[in-house]
């Protein structure tokens, strides 16, 4: 759905393929080789794939988000070797400088390739998750809301 992260899909896809195991036993299909040719490997997630950029698209980095929500999270590089965790992102219409963070209305922005994306769930460096919006009205230190990543 549009709205999904691996949270939502997981509990899903763990249903569903508990079902086609159940009828694959029953109904023993005949054995088919896999095709060398389409075999493909899914590597670990590193911290490197944990970083959005800013370079790509916010469509693109909004399914990141939801692709990291809730295990473990993306995050963007902040001032002083600090990361800022996004928890919940989406695509807004503003435009602001690509590998621009900045504090608008109170929203949280980040700049990219194509448009914009609001950070609406965040992880300040040693906090716990919250509101984007509430964290910018509790006057966070002003190198994380206007930056450059």
């Amino acid at each position: 759905l549009p709205d999904d992260d691996y949270g939502t899909l997981a509990g899903r896809l763990e249903i569903l393929s508990g079902d086609l195991l159940v009828r694959a036993l029953d109904e023993r299909p005949p054995y088919v080789e896999q095709d060398e040719a389409l075999v493909t490997y899914a590597h670990k997630i590193e911290a490197a794939d944990r970083a959005l950029d800013p370079a790509r698209p916010a469509a693109e980095l909004e399914r990141t988000v939801r692709a990291l929500r809730p295990h473990i999270g993306a995050r963007i590089a902040a001032p002083g070797g600090d990361f800022l965790g996004v928890i919940a992102a989406r695509v807004a219409g503003d435009e602001i400088a690509p590998g621009r963070v900045q504090a608008t209305g109170g929203r949280l922005l980040l700049g990219t390739a194509a448009g914009a994306l609001e950070l609406t769930e965040i992880r300040p460096p040693g906090a716990r998750p919250m509101a984007a919006a509430d964290w910018l009205r509790g006057r966070p230190d002003e190198r994380l809301t206007d930056f450059a990543v």
